[in-house]
């Protein structure tokens, strides 16, 4: 899990800052530290209310694997759609 977001998240930050104009850049740096630690939050609070529900170990663990399996396929899904990133193309 730490390999696929420690490829992912410079690229994400590279992308973001490069379609930026100079004077938004701390702005947009800003928004996606704020949205990797809400998402972070959000995704831990998810996990432990799964792993502390009334389910066997098992089946609560097995639970958490999936959702996190979806939440992948979801982030893939969402970032297949979208076409290259092309700065120069910014009007």
């Amino acid at each position: 899990m730490g390999t696929g977001m420690g490829m992912a998240y410079p690229r994400l930050s590279s992308a973001t800052l490069a379609l930026a104009s100079a004077d938004e850049q701390g702005a947009y740096s800003s928004a996606l530290q704020a949205g990797e630690s809400m998402s972070v939050g959000a995704t831990t609070a998810l996990t432990a209310v799964v792993l502390t529900s009334a389910l066997s170990a098992s089946i609560s663990f097995t639970l958490v694997y999936a959702i996190l399996v979806a939440l992948a396929c979801l982030a893939i899904a969402i970032s297949s759609t979208s076409g290259p990133l092309n700065p120069a193309s910014r009007s």
